[in-house]
This record gives C-alpha cells, structure tokens and sequence, in this order.
C-alpha cells in the first residue's frame, strides 16, 4: 500500500471529528445546542420540522425539540453559530483540496486508488483528470464519470468554479 501524505493522513483523521451525524458531511454552518452537540444548521432544523423525535413540552409550552444524540429536551430553539468549529472545517477541507488536488477526502470508497498509486487529481476508475465536481455527491469526478450511469441526473459544475465558489463562500 502506498503511503500517503501527512496532510491527507490528518484531513481524514480529521474528516470523523468534523461530520455532522445527520447528513454525514462535513459540517456546513454548524451550530451547538444546549448539550453541547453539533449539526449543521440545515440539518437540524430539518430534522426538527419533520418532527424528528420531538420532546413533550413542559407544561404551558407547545412545542420542545430534542438532541437527536443524546435525547435531551429543549424547551426552546437556540442554535448557536459554533465558529471554531467553522474554522476547523475550512482546514480540514483546505487540506483536503491541498492533499488529493480535489473537494474529496479521499479517493472514492473502494476504488483502490491509494493502493494503486493513482495521482492526485485524476480518477482511479478512468485514469481521467477530474475536470467535474459533482454536487449531488460533493466529489470531484472525471468527465467519463460525469456522463455514466452514477451520476447521470446529478447535478455539475466545472471544478474550477466549484473550487471558486468554495473561496467565495470562505470554504476552502
């Protein structure tokens, strides 16, 4: 197996501690409750307006929300914008960029691109350079990919516009 880089060692490392636990993605403007847990701000206020495990409410209140980890009941809504948590993840995803040359943490699951030594910045399936992110995955893919069955209605952009945006919204 070949060794990787110390920066792709750590951004995987990392990539656990930066996870949100609902859509199982790095944390995108993630917040802390009450309990100390974290999610992005997308996700738990979904979860909570499907009525996901709902608390009962104490007594006068109509509606209480629950830490979909640790069960705990919140009389009230106060997310908490968790910016060290945000500086982490703009690392963590900079040295994912920096380490495999795209958004990608690592090269796709069961691919064997590490053991086969395929470079960064090329698709261990095609051999093709990733020229395509997609967005439905969050991954950046080769333009045989783009057209194959995986992510034939996904939505696309050009990596470099990708890469841009990430800049722009102060993600990468």
């Amino acid at each position: 197996m070949m060794s990787s880089s110390p920066e792709a060692e750590l951004a995987e490392s990392l990539t656990n501690e930066v996870t949100c636990p609902i859509c199982l993605e790095l944390y995108c403007d993630p917040v802390r409750l009450e309990c100390e847990h974290n999610f992005c701000r997308s996700c738990i206020s979904k979860y909570w307006l499907r009525g996901g495990e709902e608390g009962s409410a104490p007594e006068g209140q109509s509606q209480a929300f629950t830490c979909p980890q640790c069960r705990e009941i919140f009389p009230q809504l106060q997310l908490r914008t968790n910016r060290l948590l945000c500086n982490i993840v703009e690392r963590v995803r900079k040295l994912r960029v920096d380490s495999w040359g795209t958004a990608s943490a690592s090269p796709p699951e069961g691919s064997g691109a590490a053991e086969r030594g395929t470079p960064a910045g090329f698709c261990a399936k095609h051999g093709e350079r990733l020229k395509v992110y997609c967005q439905d995955e969050q991954v950046a893919i080769c333009v045989v990919c783009a057209v194959s069955r995986d992510h034939k209605d996904h939505s696309m952009a050009p990596i470099q516009e990708a890469l841009q945006e990430c800049k722009v919204r102060g993600l990468g």
